[in-house]
């Protein structure tokens, strides 16, 4: 017990991104391998609330981020401990691998028929984008990157406390994620997160590996750089504005 006392926020960090990775992604596999999604507005809206879910269960044990580049601006505009970081960092690609790892241990059966009709499998959880159109992405994910991040500084905040609902910010949480993934999802995959695309190409090409399928496309295109540059960017931005604001609050 000691010892989950003084790890319990990185293995929250890792629960809660395992947690997202794993059902979140997998409706991605449903909406492939089923019609169930076939109206377009369900899979935003279900990963929105799973999101906000993640957030409710384990938000009390040490705060949940999961996504790196919130993180960093944790710590450069909120005085998160920056020796934190880097674990922090770890665990979300961790938890997101892992979540999309058990994915293809469970669903191997799916997975395999996916690759018989000419889908690889590793590259089905993974955020990709009309190729050539990398600056147009890449300002999309900064953008949608931007509100997720403003929110998560700015809910939270100790000032605010009795003055909002309780479940104000998983549900803010879990609307900016569907208006993102509605606005942005068929065209970049609604990334927000580096660790969200990272984790799972990790994951594809182990897997990819032990199928003998081909993943080398899944770093050859170098969109995983766009992804990592634009949300940290995007982030760092929220930080800024976020600062810009505290400001006037804190001599309230």
């Amino acid at each position: 017990m000691t010892g989950f006392q003084k790890h319990k926020a990185v293995i929250c960090e890792f629960s809660g991104s395992a947690f997202v990775g794993f059902f979140g992604l997998g409706l991605i596999l449903v909406s492939a391998v089923t019609d169930i999604l076939s109206t377009p507005i369900l899979l935003p809206i279900l990963f929105g609330l799973i999101f906000a879910a993640s957030f409710m269960i384990f938000y009390p044990f040490g705060g949940v981020h999961m996504t790196p580049n919130i993180t960093l601006a944790q710590v450069f505009f909120k005085g998160f401990d920056k020796k934190r970081l880097l674990p922090y960092t770890v665990c979300q690609i961790l938890g997101w691998g892992s979540g999309t790892g058990l994915l293809f241990l469970i669903f191997d059966r799916q997975h395999t028929a996916l690759a018989a009709a000419g889908i690889n499998p590793a590259l089905l959880y993974t955020c990709v984008y009309p190729s050539g159109h990398w600056l147009g992405a890449g300002i999309l994910e900064s953008v949608m990157a931007f509100f997720l991040t403003f929110v998560v500084l700015f809910l939270p905040d100790c000032r605010l406390a009795g003055k909002r609902p309780r479940l104000i910010i998983p549900a803010a949480l879990g609307t900016v994620i569907i208006l993102d993934i509605i606005l942005g999802g068929a065209y970049t995959g609604a990334c927000m997160n580096w660790a969200r695309d990272i984790g799972p190409r990790i994951a594809g090409t182990i897997y990819g590996a032990i199928k003998g399928y081909d993943t080398s496309t899944l770093w050859r295109s170098g969109q995983w750089m766009v992804y990592f540059f634009a949300d940290y960017l995007g982030s760092v931005a929220a930080g800024i504005v976020y600062r810009k604001i505290e400001q006037p609050l804190s001599t309230n």
